[in-house]
């Protein structure tokens, strides 16, 4: 919830020049543009994306999973440069959306009609908006595919550190 306040605050308080990375933006830029949006059904998509993935991560790990997605989409940001500057949230949806994958895809609760339903349920839910993000200009889709490798990586780190308590 705290992460949503912050980004509603950002885009009405905030001007939105400066905030997004770039391949000729400061270092900063990197680990900020999470919480700024172009407009406000950016940010309307965003957040709902970003509340519907959050939500299943309750208990005492959803901090850590929040710490994790974020450095996913920190360090996708790196990789994933461009001309044009990168705002929004969605590549730490993406990698909420890997960790979710892998954590519920690795559960030993889970049967293997579950883990085949969530497999493809989800490779949809990544499939259909990469393809057409693809497609229409100024969408940086590289950073959300790192995001969700990333998100992968961060889930396997996350099922380690939980395992051994």
């Amino acid at each position: 919830m705290i992460f949503i306040i912050i980004c509603t605050i950002a885009f009405f308080c905030f001007n939105k020049e400066g905030f997004g990375y770039s391949n000729t933006s400061p270092l900063y830029t990197h680990f900020i543009y999470q919480f700024m949006h172009i407009n406000i059904m950016h940010l309307s998509m965003n957040l709902f994306s970003f509340y519907t993935f959050y939500k299943p991560f309750k208990g005492k790990f959803c901090l850590m999973v929040l710490l994790y997605s974020y450095a996913s989409s920190v360090i996708a940001s790196f990789f994933s440069e461009g001309v044009k500057p990168t705002m929004g949230c969605s590549g730490l949806v993406f990698a909420l959306i890997g960790i979710y994958i892998y954590l519920s895809i690795t559960s030993k609760s889970i049967t293997k009609e579950k883990r085949y339903n969530i497999i493809l349920n989800y490779s949809l839910t990544i499939l259909f908006p990469l393809a057409i993000m693809y497609f229409i200009p100024y969408i940086n889709t590289m950073c959300h595919v790192y995001s969700l490798m990333l998100g992968f990586v961060s889930g396997f780190l996350i099922n380690k550190i939980n395992s051994k308590k």
